[in-house]
């Protein structure tokens, strides 16, 4: 099996420094390829790489602190464990231990450890006090009295080397001191050299030795301003990683500036901006982010790989922003040098390729998404493997995309495979499994069957509520969920009530100006809406509205649905002109952020169409409602609920046409036209939502009053 990493370092933070040691001895170590029979050879064929430590490797991306970490233990090929007072009372270390027991079919001989400090076993984390380990010659880095901290790591690291590779210490420490004193030949002969040629600079060479000295201390600083972040993550003394590394991010990203070096720069913006833009402000880490383009035109060569991850960071920002064809063309960029350096099945050529499928999925080009991904499921399923979170998360994206196609049963069929996945890797009540039963939740709501929604919300919450808190993020997310099932069928006081206890728990997670903030505001305003409370409603989505124009750039789709939603109420208010006004301010970005005839471009298409009626642009608006009934049966297909809605209000709009006609005016081709169409809607309403759903009564009203219209002024 191939592996990501040859080792991982579990630590307690409070050894960090021998942790480092470690890993920076280990990876520029060239081991003696002569003496390691196959079995034992790490995939680099000189070096004992890669090393994972996570204040060094953990990759700034979407998924929590303890998801990657999750991860990468399952991708490492063995577990180094540097043992010690501290490491034994550390929960977080046991964890690890733990879970590479789990995901290596609980292989002892997988599992290397060293000895910091302490005795044996005393030292030894409960995990590892067993026969297994006791009866080895493990490792130590404790030192002799006679002997100074630096000899007893070195021949610690140099036991360990010899374990890993099974080679005896005895050949291994020699080649090492052969290779020691090789280097102290080399570096005296180029001292010598520098000193004959600069012997007549002396002074310059004191500029430059204080130059240099203060650039190194400048890297020094810089990258200890990274590693605090990982150091204050200890879940000992603050019990969520996931917090502590966002608030390091919100905290560190606007001190860019400061850092001189541009390769640490760069560094650190590609690891904390993400992460800020996580958070719920992309809007500013995109603006930190673009300024760092010409530093890194001139830092990474065109071409190499460190470019590539640069852009990659820069195009996961983009996407956030919702410039998806902008995005989608830097990710081809990064596949392209990817494919030049040979990386084509490499997981990270994976993720471009998963990250095109996204922007493609947010336009609403769905085949091109359902390609995208496709190719990315192909490189996942050959490595990682097809058990993989990575591969169940392309999954899921598939999955998620055949559910924005209306394609529910093929929707819950992928989500279904993820389900799998996360149950025999992370277990039935992990919050990553608990993800996917939301994800199933959603789609069975949409589909219209709202007790088996529910079933899966309530399943989600429970592992939620057990495994994260009352108040958590995501159980906000869920209850956000459960009350759209409840505001889906009519029970705007039980969807409030979701709604209320969402808003709560994001106004103290995440603070009153979230975008996650705005999105419970939006939800309770719905609400309102479903229940004729305008005025409500519109104080929600006008709060909703000043966190995005704050936090989101204006042009981001997040804010063409609250002004949407504010159309839909001055629409309901009679205000026809403003109504008109606010969904042509939606239209314009939606237009701009989606492909052509996506579906909820013809949603607010429907708002605007009886608007324009109503204020007086009759042919505009007939014409605008065409158009949005015909896209929504082109893509979601005759009998979805969206459909019936442009058919709901061109019915309406017809009826107050001939309302307007003078008495005595034929009117009886318009009301025709105007019962046809509320027929229609009713036939779909009735079949797709709950009995006496209000959308379905509203058109039996509307049908109700063309029928008594009819009788009134239709024989004429």
């Amino acid at each position: 099996m191939s592996y990501d990493y040859f080792a991982f370092i579990s630590y307690s933070r409070k050894d960090k420094v021998a942790a480092r040691y470690l890993q920076k001895e280990f990876e520029s170590y060239r081991y003696p390829a002569v003496l390691v029979s196959k079995e034992y050879k790490p995939d680099d064929p000189k070096y004992l790489r890669k090393i994972f430590r996570d204040t060094s490797d953990l990759d700034a991306t979407r998924n929590s602190f303890s998801e990657s970490i999750e991860r990468n233990i399952a991708g490492s090929r063995y577990l180094i464990v540097v043992c010690s007072p501290n490491s034994r009372a550390s929960d977080w270390v046991d964890w690890e231990i733990r879970r590479f027991l789990e995901t290596h079919g609980n292989n002892m001989k997988a599992v290397f450890p060293i000895i910091l400090e302490g005795e044996i076993p005393e030292c030894l984390p409960e995990r590892l006090r067993r026969p297994e380990f006791l009866d080895r010659n493990i490792p130590t880095m404790i030192t002799d009295d006679a002997s100074s901290r630096k000899e007893g790591w070195e021949h610690g690291f140099l036991q360990l080397v010899g374990c890993l590779l099974n080679v005896s210490i005895d050949k291994i420490t020699d080649r090492f001191q052969k290779a020691k004193q090789a280097m102290l030949r080399r570096i005296i002969f180029v001292v010598s050299a520098v000193l004959a040629v600069t012997i007549g600079l002396t002074v310059w060479a004191l500029i430059a030795e204080h130059k240099a000295n203060h650039e190194a201390e400048v890297a020094k600083s810089s990258l200890g301003f990274v590693r605090s972040a990982f150091d204050a993550a200890d879940p000992s003394k603050s019990g969520n990683k996931d917090m502590t590394l966002l608030e390091f991010a919100k905290e560190t990203s606007g001190k860019l500036d400061t850092l001189k070096m541009p390769e640490v720069k760069l560094e650190v913006a590609t690891m904390v901006l993400p992460l800020l833009s996580d958070m719920g402000d992309p809007k500013t880490a995109l603006a930190r982010m673009l300024p760092l383009l010409s530093e890194a035109e001139k830092q990474y060569p065109a071409g190499s790989l460190e470019r590539a991850d640069f852009d990659f960071a820069v195009a996961t920002l983009l996407h956030s922003n919702a410039e998806y064809d902008k995005a989608i063309d830097l990710y081809r960029r990064v596949l392209a040098i990817y494919r030049k350096k040979r990386d084509n099945d490499r997981p990270r050529t994976a993720a471009a390729l998963n990250n095109i499928g996204n922007a493609y999925s947010r336009k609403g080009v769905y085949d091109k998404a359902l390609e995208y991904y496709e190719r990315a499921l192909t490189i996942y399923r050959k490595k990682p493997g097809v058990d993989h979170p990575d591969t169940a998360g392309t999954l899921n994206n598939i999955g998620n995309t055949y559910q924005r196609m209306a394609e529910y049963d093929k929707a819950i069929e992928y989500h279904e495979q993820v389900l799998t996945i996360f149950r025999k890797k992370l277990g039935d009540d992990h919050p990553v499994t608990a993800d996917t039963l939301n994800n199933i939740g959603v789609d069975y709501e949409i589909k219209g069957a709202c007790d088996k929604a529910l079933e899966y919300y309530e399943r989600a919450l429970a592992i939620y509520r057990k495994k994260l808190g009352d108040d958590h993020p995501r159980t906000a997310d869920i209850l956000d969920n459960i009350g759209n099932v409840y505001s889906g069928q009519g029970e705007y006081d039980k969807a409030i009530g979701c709604y209320e206890r969402a808003l709560a728990i994001r106004q103290k997670k995440d603070g009153d100006d979230h975008p996650r903030t705005a999105v419970a505001l939006n939800n309770i305003g719905n609400a309102y809406l479903g229940k004729g409370a305008c005025d409500k409603a519109l104080e929600y989505y006008e709060r909703a509205l000043a966190i995005r124009r704050k936090k989101l750039d204006g042009d981001h789709r997040d804010m063409a649905e609250v002004l949407s939603n504010i159309g839909v109420v001055c629409e309901r208010k009679g205000e026809y002109d403003k109504a008109v006004k606010y969904y042509r301010q939606a239209l314009a970005i939606f237009r701009k952020t989606l492909v052509v005839d996506h579906p909820d471009t013809a949603v607010t298409e429907t708002g605007l169409g009886y608007s324009l009626v109503m204020s007086g642009a009759a042919a505009e608006g007939f014409e605008t409602l065409d158009h949005a009934l015909a896209v929504l049966s082109k893509k979601l297909g005759d009998e979805h609920p969206d459909t019936a809605d442009p058919l709901h209000y061109r019915g309406l709009a017809r009826c107050a046409m001939a309302e307007r006609k003078a008495a005595g005016a034929d009117i009886r081709a318009d009301l025709q036209a105007a019962e046809g169409d509320l027929k229609r809607a009713l036939d779909i309403r009735v079949k797709s939502l709950p009995p006496g759903h209000p959308d379905t009564v509203e058109t039996l009203k509307a049908l109700q009053r063309v029928r008594e219209l009819k009788k009134k002024r239709g024989s004429r």
